[in-house]
């Protein structure tokens, strides 16, 4: 998980499996294969069953923008998942050019049958707490960072001495009911 953005997720429809999951799949249809002429996907399982309601169909439609696509419903699972989609680029003339199954997993997340996930775009371009800190201390002078942990937390402790974190900055305590016993 890259952000909260993974875990907190807007959506349409009331299901992610059967929008966020199948939009994804089609922007990254889309991406990989933009010289397609057209698109055409077939629903697969419960993707098939329940799509219309769901609206998975215009989850793909517009991931899929502004290529022109067809939905074909097929309510047969395929054996990794029950919500499985087929993507098929197609030339001018309807012949396919490239095709893809990938599988709505749930949470929006989308697996390919052999069971590999397809990463999610990176949304942070400093990856390494050194770059980090490198960055804020050109771009707003900052002259070091701070990490909250309790002081009794010794794994925790070590941890942090031992990426360069050695200063104790401030103490603090939570405040507990009387009676409320040990945290």
């Amino acid at each position: 998980m890259q952000s909260l953005r993974e875990l907190y997720r807007i959506g349409m429809g009331p299901s992610s499996s059967h929008t966020m999951g199948p939009r994804r799949a089609a922007e990254v249809f889309r991406q990989k294969h933009p010289d397609a002429a057209r698109v055409r996907v077939t629903l697969h399982g419960s993707l098939a069953a329940t799509g219309k309601g769901h609206l998975t169909d215009q989850a793909i439609l517009q991931g899929l923008a502004p290529l022109q696509a067809e939905i074909l419903w097929d309510p047969k699972p395929l054996a990794f998942h029950p919500n499985g989609m087929t993507f098929e680029a197609l030339s001018e003339q309807g012949t396919p050019t490239a095709t893809w199954t990938v599988f709505s997993i749930g949470g929006g997340e989308i697996r390919e049958p052999s069971g590999q996930v397809e990463p999610a775009p990176s949304i942070y371009p400093l990856r390494h707490m050194a770059t980090i800190l490198a960055w804020a201390q050109d771009r707003c002078g900052a002259t070091g960072a701070c990490v909250p942990v309790v002081a009794a937390n010794g794994p925790a402790v070590a941890l942090y001495e031992g990426l360069g974190f050695r200063t104790e900055a401030f103490r603090y305590h939570y405040r507990r009911r009387p009676g409320a016993g040990e945290i």
